[in-house]
């Protein structure tokens, strides 16, 4: 997960990459990542349940997350896509630890070969770790954040905005989804703090 980004530039980074996996003739793979803290996870499964109702690609994504949290079983709790030629995206638990995950999702990347014999190989772990802004979903642990400034142009703003035109307006940068979801975290936290005092 980037902070910085909103859940609709985490839905249209997903939108391309699913285009150019079609293109390849590839499952498309989101990584959702893995992380111990729920909080870092909110934006990403926002963007989950948003996207997977509104989706209308014929592809079957897979969504690689892990860790301990609850955020890869909240995953499972998606909205079924408005289409009925939509399939359901695959959820793929990958393991409780960082290094679990990267293990899985380099065996996933290397079996879900391109169908095409001259398709460009797909970048897999660790290339994702290192160059985040290929997964705008994923977690980001805080020791790889400086390969993160590497991707960054401080002279240029909008790089995390994608250009896809029309697609972007209608999404919109709706910032009052973002909001429900925090203030939605911190009253579960004040409740829980208010039960164990209680």
């Amino acid at each position: 997960m980037f902070r910085s980004r909103s859940s609709n530039q985490i839905i249209l980074g997903w939108r391309d990459e699913i285009e150019h996996s079609i293109e390849a003739g590839a499952s498309p793979i989101l990584e959702l990542g893995v992380s111990p803290i729920p909080s870092d996870d909110l934006l990403a499964l926002m963007a989950t349940q948003r996207w997977c109702g509104r989706r209308t690609d014929t592809s079957t994504p897979v969504l690689p997350g892990g860790g301990t949290g609850p955020q890869w079983i909240a995953t499972l709790m998606r909205p079924l896509p408005r289409v009925q030629q939509a399939p359901e995206p695959v959820m793929l638990y990958t393991g409780a630890t960082e290094a679990e995950y990267l293990m899985s999702v380099a065996m996933l990347f290397d079996a879900t070969k391109t169908r095409y014999p001259n398709a460009p190989p797909r970048s897999a772990i660790p290339v994702s770790y290192f160059a985040q802004d290929r997964q705008p979903g994923k977690s980001v642990s805080y020791d790889a954040l400086p390969f993160l400034a590497l991707h960054i142009s401080p002279k240029d703003p909008q790089v995390w905005k994608p250009d896809i035109g029309e697609e972007a307006n209608q999404l919109g940068d709706d910032h009052l989804q973002d909001w429900l979801a925090w203030a939605g975290l911190l009253l579960a936290l004040f409740l829980v703090l208010l039960a164990i005092l209680l």
